[in-house]
């Protein structure tokens, strides 16, 4: 949610600036608590909702407004797209001493 194709085939920021908004506000506010679920929270209490467009049927494409939800919350967190911008939770796997694999989790600058 909140990037697009641009007519040279590019991902860029969509156009709509209320989706830009509340993507700001999402991190903004992830930002300041480091929570999903205080991010829902703060949404919720402040009355906000949230974009997303329809992936199939005839409305295809058409952009509805809806309550934030932690999984929503997640998936843009997670999104590799917005990497330079916010990007958390990702892991790395590593080969340990005894030759088997262990996964860690990457800090926040990497």
């Amino acid at each position: 949610m909140g990037l697009v194709y641009d007519p040279q085939g590019r991902v860029v920021l969509d156009p709509d600036r209320q989706v830009q908004d509340a993507l700001r506000a999402l991190f903004s506010t992830y930002e300041r608590t480091g929570s999903g679920c205080a991010t829902v929270r703060y949404f919720w209490e402040q009355g906000l909702l949230f974009p997303r467009r329809l992936r199939g049927g005839v409305r295809k494409g058409e952009l509805i407004w809806g309550t934030l939800v932690h999984s929503r919350v997640l998936q843009v967190l997670h999104n590799p797209r917005y990497a330079g911008a916010f990007f958390h939770g990702r892991t790395r796997w590593c080969r340990s001493r005894n030759g088997g694999k262990t996964c860690r989790r990457l800090p926040l600058e990497e």
